[in-house]
């Protein structure tokens, strides 16, 4: 849900988000340091979903690299979003969430054959 979420907001606000994405460090008046602790405390969030998805499938992977990968495959969208050709929000959310989730899952698989090799050596 945190997935559609995003990109639901990300699309129906392109050009803000834009700004956001990569401009928000020059932000006067305080309203940059409020914007930094919202995204520090969405990252936090995010991290805090990941670790207990992490325990809770038994995987072994950075949560780190994994959400800020996750964030540039969300926050990078309005690069290529055309509404003409490209599924909505809610289907490219699930492909994204699929892509995700696999891709995490197939690198603890790597890292569990790793370890399994290692031992048996």
């Amino acid at each position: 849900m945190v997935i559609r979420n995003h990109v639901e907001y990300f699309l129906a606000n392109q050009k803000a988000m834009k700004v956001l994405s990569h401009e928000d460090d020059v932000l006067k008046n305080g309203f940059g340091n409020e914007i930094a602790a919202i995204k520090r405390e969405y990252y936090r969030i995010c991290i805090e979903l990941l670790n207990d998805y992490k325990r809770a499938k038994g995987l072994e992977f950075s949560s780190r690299t994994a959400v800020l990968s996750l964030f540039g495959m969300m926050n990078w969208i309005y690069t290529w979003y055309n509404p003409r050709v490209d599924a909505d929000a809610k289907a490219l959310a699930r492909e994204m969430g699929d892509i995700f989730l696999r891709g995490i899952g197939a690198a603890s698989g790597r890292e569990l054959q790793k370890k399994k090799s290692a031992l048996s050596n």
